[in-house]
């Protein structure tokens, strides 16, 4: 029974002592993963899941490779959703932490009032308008620092980094999953803000971004169309009248209209 707690206890002791130190932030997307540590004794674990300590023994799935008396653990070909974790290292000189994440991975990003994932929004001049960016993180990660920075990009080429509008932030927690959000609100959209609006998220200096177009319309596009049915029918209606005031006089003067000789004559 002790042995089987005694990696528990090895790791809560690890957390704890590495609790007060920042771990060492690990990117898996720029190819094989190497991790160092120094001492003597050495063990590594892998955490993926809260309280579910895996301690590593090297050349499993041939993807953990222990080598230089296991001071190096080398991850061959690291996957996202395979390899991202916590690994820690306990030796005779201590703990060593590493976090070993991929880019952030954005789960939505979709207007206020909408249900799905969308690339492009339309949006009514003088409208509010307000865009939820998500980034979806394992349960075993909800301390990670997700720091969101939006910019947009106008038809013109120009591209600037917004401050002057509204950005809150929200965070959402059920079962294995923590959504974390980045809320951008604008009110009373003018037509200058049509652009495309970029929300960036970084999990240190590991970044991502996702993009979206927006769209304005101007508030009274709806009754340009009727005012142009409209104006046709009436055009119409004028055309009509004016053609009938025009057949009708010739057909009035030659019924009442009679000569003044052609009058004497019918009267003799």
């Amino acid at each position: 029974m002790i042995n089987k707690l005694l990696p528990c206890l090895i790791f809560i002791l690890t957390t704890e002592f590495v609790s007060m130190q920042k771990p060492d932030l690990i990117d898996l997307e720029t190819g094989p993963v190497q991790l160092n540590c120094t001492g003597t004794g050495i063990t590594w674990y892998k955490l993926v899941e809260v309280d579910k300590p895996k301690q590593i023994r090297g050349d499993e799935y041939n993807r953990y490779k222990l080598s230089n008396d296991n001071l190096t653990l080398t991850i061959e070909d690291p996957r996202k959703n395979v390899d991202e974790g916590d690994y820690s290292c306990t030796s005779s000189s201590g703990n060593r932490t590493f976090r070993v994440r991929g880019k952030p991975e954005f789960s939505t990003f979709k207007a206020s009032g909408h249900t799905k994932d969308m690339n492009s929004f339309n949006v009514v001049q003088d409208d509010d308008l307000h865009l939820v960016c998500e980034v979806l993180l394992r349960a075993a990660f909800k301390e990670d620092d997700v720091d969101f920075i939006w910019y947009r990009k106008f038809p013109n080429g120009a591209e600037e980094k917004i401050t002057k509008l509204n950005i809150s932030s929200a965070e959402d927690v059920g079962g294995s999953y923590v959504t974390k959000k980045s809320i951008l609100s604008m009110e009373d959209v003018k037509y200058e803000d049509r652009a495309e609006y970029i929300c960036e998220a970084s999990n240190g200096q590991i970044k991502a971004n996702s993009t979206v177009n927006v769209r304005v319309k101007d508030k009274l596009a709806a009754l340009w169309p009727f005012l142009g049915i409209v104006a046709e029918v009436l055009v119409l209606c004028t055309v009509i009248c004016v053609y009938e005031k025009r057949r009708g006089k010739p057909e009035f003067e030659s019924s009442d209209g009679k000569s003044p000789s052609k009058s004497l004559a019918h009267s003799k």
